[in-house]
């Protein structure tokens, strides 16, 4: 039994005739009927009562198979549709997951470009933390991830570097610490923190290197938004925080928020992931590019 066979039922139960299904498909109508009849000697029951007039009557067996197969008939029509879109590189859609700090930051220009360049692309963007987005590749959500190296998947997802950037430990320009700044992290741990969410590899090194658990500081706030932490920030001078510099760009250039010169012994990666066997699609190849590009010129000028 083939998935032609099957629409082959639905297409003649929609018409109401083997001639005018026939030419719907494209095939002759002693073709289509043989066809049929080979289906209903495997099935080993009648599909349709036929007429002298050619008219056929569907069985409740075909009209069983009619509604099953139809979500398959809207399936391929969708896939056809979407291929021929993608088949250029010039229209489709590409998924892409970005990390709360590149979406806050970086992103704006990249969107933009490709948005100019390639009117007819659609984007949709996820952003999540970075330790969601193997799982979104994996099940085939998003076809590009930017955001932190994802450890452990190496088997199965291909990353490369697109940017560096120092972190920074900031606070409103009103807090004490800006004055008389916090000379190691331990001592800056004392502080009210609110931090955005931290990546597993952090507080390995707090723990391991510092003897610091950041999950047992009193007070400690932590954000699943880049943007709500911003607004505690700029709007209570009692918390401090860090992060990639670029995270803070806004905020430091209008005043809002100041860098304390605290040493941070790490820095902030971006990287971008692919499937390591996602098929190539142009679109997605185009976009990757295109994300390559625009990182490079953000490297020149993000310390």
């Amino acid at each position: 039994m083939k998935i032609r066979d099957l629409l082959d039922i639905k297409v003649i139960c929609d018409t109401g005739s083997l001639r005018k299904a026939a030419e719907a498909l494209g095939i002759s109508q002693p073709t289509l009927g043989s066809r049929v009849a080979r289906l209903e000697d495997v099935l080993g029951a009648p599909l349709f009562d036929r007429s002298p007039g050619g008219h056929a009557q569907p069985t409740d067996l075909a009209r069983f198979i009619a509604a099953r197969v139809a979500s398959v008939a809207e399936e391929s029509q969708r896939i056809a549709r979407d291929v021929m879109r993608h088949a250029s590189g010039q229209g489709g859609l590409v998924r892409i997951g970005i990390g709360e700090a590149p979406a806050h930051a970086l992103m704006d220009e990249v969107v933009v470009s490709i948005a100019a360049q390639r009117p007819r692309l659609s984007l949709s963007l996820l952003t999540a933390p970075s330790g969601q987005h193997a799982d979104h590749l994996r099940r085939g959500e998003i076809d590009l991830s930017i955001c932190h190296p994802i450890e452990g998947h190496d088997d199965i997802i291909v990353s490369e570097p697109l940017l560096e950037s120092r972190i920074v430990v900031v606070a409103h320009p009103d807090h004490p610490l800006c004055s008389r700044p916090p000379e190691s992290l331990v001592e800056l741990a004392r502080a009210r923190l609110a931090l955005p969410f931290l990546e597993p590899r952090y507080e390995t090194i707090f723990a391991r290197d510092y003897g610091l658990d950041v999950n047992e500081q009193a007070g400690r706030i932590v954000c699943s938004s880049l943007d709500l932490l911003l607004k505690i920030l700029v709007r209570d001078p009692t918390f401090v925080s860090a992060g990639p510099e670029f995270s803070f760009t806004r905020e430091l250039a209008a005043g809002q928020l100041r860098v304390l010169p605290t040493p941070v012994p790490f820095r902030h990666l971006i990287h971008l992931h692919t499937l390591r066997e996602a098929y190539p699609l142009p679109a997605v190849a185009w976009v990757r590019n295109v994300i390559r590009e625009a990182f490079a010129g953000i490297r020149s000028r993000v310390p």
